[in-house]
């Protein structure tokens, strides 16, 4: 028989009685003093915002012109405001997470461009651009972390490279969420 496995099945053995009894004997299973009370937690969700789009109404595009998507409900508001058609009004200075969506199928082929806008200029970072088939239920997602002022109207944009009319989707078409982060 090897002495060092007899040993060292002794060994656990005698460990894992203790680890199950809480003996007090061995250091690693007494318990300590209880450490400092940390800091005082921060409501770390100040500002966030929802608006979005439901409906299956057609979007009528020019070629290279941003039209505004529709966003006809809008969700929970807490220090951002919400009062104006299609648009997430920024209370508050501060850095702010975009959340963006739209889907929907273009009567034609194009390329299409979703931006986010404030104060109906596009925000640089924000734009994602797809190649489109005619009829075809396509999804045009984002995410985008930015430095807002308060006063600032965000809005969601859509492009095409061809005239077009794009139907969005059934159920949620677009969505457009900001949460303040700092």
């Amino acid at each position: 028989m090897n002495n060092e496995c007899y040993e060292g099945n002794i060994l656990n053995a005698a460990l894992l009685e203790m680890k199950k009894n809480k003996c007090c004997c061995c250091p690693r299973y007494i318990i300590g003093p209880t450490g400092p009370t940390g800091p005082a937690a921060s409501n770390a969700l100040d500002a966030f915002a929802s608006k979005y789009d439901a409906t299956e109404n057609p979007i009528n595009l020019t070629a290279s012109t941003q039209t505004v998507v529709p966003l006809a409900t809008t969700g929970v508001l807490k220090n951002i405001t919400g009062n104006n058609a299609n648009t997430l009004t920024i209370t508050s200075d501060g850095t702010y997470k975009i959340d963006y969506l739209f889907q929907g199928s273009s009567n034609a082929a194009a390329t299409l461009t979703l931006d986010v806008t404030k104060n109906t200029t596009q925000i640089a970072g924000s734009t994602i651009t797809k190649e489109v088939t005619a009829n075809s239920d396509e999804s045009l997602q984002g995410s985008i972390i930015v430095t807002l002022q308060n006063g600032d109207e965000i809005a969601l944009a859509l492009e095409s490279s061809t005239n077009a009319t794009v139907t969005p989707t059934s159920g949620t078409s677009a969505y457009l969420n900001i949460v303040k982060l700092a």
